[in-house]
């Protein structure tokens, strides 16, 4: 009987589709740049295996039906967003061919599941494929979450299984635990737990788990949402009397304490936005800015084309032409491929007339779930519909905060649920199969996306895997010349970028040039490209050149400090104050914001004002301000000498002296001095010996860590090739020990010291002095070409 089941399980239909599933969820590989562009190619392959299993094997003995709600949730869109980039000769849409290739390869599967489910029925056969799949990829990030599987590109203690990202797996996990959760409810028995119901149990406690580890908040609230109204679903359409109304008002208890507690949770947190948890910084704008930012360039660019967008795949493009010049000061990211927002991403891309057909999207997913519920149909089935239907919600609210729906190792899973759903309603209604004829109708046209997602995919993925073959090599330049012959015709903007930095480092100018035109070319005012400019017009001894470069760079990139030291030293060997004066506020306004002395969202929160004062330079806070004053005569004191010093050749030991004099200038201000609360003041001598035990505790480990580090290298200079990996993982787990011991300790510091003195504010003014130091060092002694 076992056996006979097993043969009927491998026949199945369902048993290649999730085969295949599980095939682009066994692994990963780093071969195309990124995991999500390697899934990518796989889930194409195993498009082709599905299409031409179904041809040879499947199609005979399937009844095809019309798929006109994947028609409307996938082929309206798209086609929404061509007439945009029509309009706009597709000249700013870099990744038109990934967005258009992913759309295609999802529908082909998507396509045949809808196909298989809604001849069959086999649910509980596609149910146990995708908890096997889920089973796989949970455990993966389990192991991860302790400390297994880590490699190179993972961060320790990062989870996110084989997705790339953590907000990528965080995505797979919501849009699964929904379905399981109400399988669960499905398959309930009157006496005891069935072995089903069982499994279905274990898989969403553990998709739970591994949820929490990867510590994503958007993916967590949208769960919470999206389970609430699932429940609040199952009680209004599955139960009945008194039982539905003890259901409905422990649910809404349930949200009255959900609320509260988010509220005092909030009220009760780190006052501090920077030290404050994950979950705390929620509560900051802080938290949001990586958000804000590309969401206002969404807005902007739907602004400039607000009937059909600027066409698909355009956003990339559209960052770096809509970005503002100072966000430099709060967030370092200044390369977003996408929105975080879908919805916004939809708007800037296809405009309103978009959004609107994909809002028509949506509302045919509500009505599909809405008439299945209302519906007489088997209370299972409706458990599955809520199920389906949670997952897709949950999925669609953390897309509107978070990048996931874009990349292909969420838009497949997510799609396929699409896929399932229809499939069902197409069960309950009944849907004729058509016939013949429209049947080998959608098979050639299933072969058409095949083929031209291959078409548009397979140049883009190669270049990327050109593109890694450097990776392994020394940056010499010889690299910078395999991959001048890799972008000879290539348009990878990520190649180029790095070509360029390469080529400026090994001063090769006319290479440069090249470069800078193609990265021009396909996307404009790209990262440092700008920058860049200017640095090869120092290369070929251009000053004048080189400072026009640097300021235009500033117009539309004001904070890069790369920029700003450029033309500071351009200023110093050009004889100009005024323009030294101004790029020096500048760098010490980025510095400050960088070291979170301030945190602000305005570069007007720092004024800076040349007056004449006491110390040279003064820091007055002032009602949410950090106003910086420097005295202009002292300013142009240091300025002579850093030009006179450049003119000498001092030793070492005068190098250090020089030094010095700054950090004494530093050490005698008392903006840098540890402020002690009103409170604490007869604490005072205490709390300098608890600083003094912090400041101990970090120079040891500092100590240590060089210690154990050159008994690595000893270790590695005598070990066979083949230790070599031991040894280094031997060493981890020791410089782990060391640091876990050292911050238990300073943990305890920190929270001492911060309830009676102004700590943590102590400690982020530090860091800004010694990056600050820092600066006035390569002021005085800069590198060459400034960079």
């Amino acid at each position: 009987m076992a056996t006979n089941n097993l043969v009927h399980l491998l026949k199945h239909p369902l048993t290649l589709l999730g085969l295949c599933l599980l095939g682009v969820n066994l692994g990963y590989s780093y071969s195309f740049f990124h995991i999500n562009s390697f899934k990518l190619l796989v889930a194409l392959v195993l498009g082709l295996v599905i299409l031409a299993g179904f041809q040879l094997r499947f199609s005979k003995k399937t009844s095809q039906r019309r798929p006109t709600g994947l028609l409307v949730l996938l082929a309206l869109p798209l086609l929404a967003s061509i007439p945009g980039a029509v309009m706009n000769q597709f000249g700013e849409n870099y990744n038109f061919a990934y967005e258009l290739g992913s759309t295609l390869i999802v529908w082909v599967w998507a396509y045949y599941l809808f196909q298989f489910l809604s001849d069959t029925g086999s649910y509980k056969v596609w149910f146990g494929w995708l908890s096997v799949v889920l089973l796989w990829t949970g455990l993966w990030g389990l192991v991860q979450g302790f400390g297994f599987l880590i490699d190179q590109n993972v961060i320790a203690g990062e989870v996110k299984s084989n997705f790339g990202h953590r907000n990528y797996f965080a995505s797979y996990l919501v849009l699964n635990i929904p379905l399981f959760v109400m399988l669960v409810f499905g398959y309930a028995k009157k006496k005891g737990m069935g072995k089903l119901q069982l499994w279905y149990m274990l898989i969403c406690c553990l998709a739970l788990g591994v949820l929490y580890l990867t510590r994503t908040r958007a993916a967590s609230v949208a769960l919470g949402a999206s389970l609430w109204l699932v429940f609040v679903g199952y009680s209004w359409f599955l139960l009945k009397g008194s039982l539905r109304k003890k259901w409905l008002s422990l649910l809404l208890g349930l949200a009255l304490i959900g609320v509260v507690g988010v509220v005092s949770y909030g009220l009760s947190g780190s006052a501090d936005p920077v030290y404050g948890s994950r979950y705390e910084q929620l509560f900051s704008e802080r938290a949001w800015i990586g958000r804000i930012l590309p969401w206002q360039v969404a807005w902007e660019a739907t602004l400039d084309a607000p009937a059909f967008g600027q066409g698909l795949g355009s956003y990339y493009n559209q960052f770096f032409l809509y970005q503002d010049a100072e966000t430099r000061l709060y967030h370092p990211e200044r390369s977003y491929n996408h929105a975080h927002s879908e919805p916004l991403e939809i708007l800037s891309e296809s405009g309103f007339v978009g959004a609107a057909v994909w809002c028509l999207g949506l509302f045919w997913v509500g009505r599909s779930v809405f008439r299945a519920l209302k519906s007489e149909t088997d209370p299972f089935e409706r458990c599955i519909v809520l199920g389906l239907g949670g997952g897709i919600l949950a999925s669609l609210l953390q897309g509107s905060f978070s990048v996931a729906p874009r990349m292909l190792v969420s838009e497949l899973p997510f799609t396929l649920h699409l896929a399932a759903l229809f499939a069902l309603e197409a069960r309950r209604q009944k849907l004729a199969p058509v016939g013949s004829a429209e049947g080998r109708n959608w098979s050639v046209i299933n072969t058409l996306a095949i083929g031209i997602a291959g078409l548009m995919l397979i140049p883009w993925l190669q270049r990327q895997h050109q593109y890694t073959l450097a990776f392994p090599m020394p940056e010499t330049p010889a690299q910078a010349q395999f991959l001048e012959k890799v972008t000879e015709e290539g348009k990878d903007i990520y190649a180029l970028d790095h070509l360029l930095h390469l080529q400026a480092r090994f001063h090769r100018t006319t290479e440069m040039a090249q470069t800078i035109k193609k990265i021009d070319a396909l996307i404009p005012h790209y990262r440092d490209v700008d920058y860049q400019k200017a640095v090869w017009a120092v290369l070929i001894k251009k000053m004048d050149l080189a400072r026009s470069y640097a300021q235009k760079s500033e117009e539309v990139d004001r904070y890069y400090l790369p920029n700003l030291r450029l033309l500071m030293n351009i200023a110093i060997e050009t004889d100009d104050f005024e323009g030294f004066s101004y790029q020096f506020g500048l760098m010490t306004r980025l510095l400050l914001f960088h070291k979170f002395v301030i945190v602000a969202f305005d570069e007007n929160a720092v004024p800076i004002k040349g007056v004449a004062t006491r110390l040279g330079m003064e820091f007055v806070p002032s009602q949410g301000q950090l106003e910086v004053r420097f005295d202009p005569a002292w300013l142009r004191g240091k300025y002579d000498q850093i030009r006179k010093v450049r003119q000498s050749n001092l030793t070492t030991f005068e190098q250090r002296q020089l030094m010095e004099g700054f950090t004494h200038f530093v050490a005698r201000n008392p903006f840098f001095r540890l402020e002690i609360r009103p409170d604490y003041l007869a604490e005072e001598a205490e709390i300098f010996q608890g600083l003094n035990r912090y400041k101990r505790i970090n120079r040891e480990l500092g100590q240590q860590e060089s210690y154990l580090r050159f008994s690595m290298s000893e270790d590695l200079k005598k070990a066979p090739a083949k230790a070599e990996d031991s040894i280094r993982a031997s060493y981890q787990k020791r410089f782990g020990k060391l640091k876990a011991q050292s911050k238990k300790k300073l943990a305890l510091l920190e929270t001492q010291l911060d309830e009676k003195a102004q700590f943590y504010q102590f400690i982020n003014k530090h860091k800004f002095a010694a990056a600050w130091l820092s600066e006035w060092q390569l002021l005085f002694f800069p590198n060459e070409p400034y960079e």
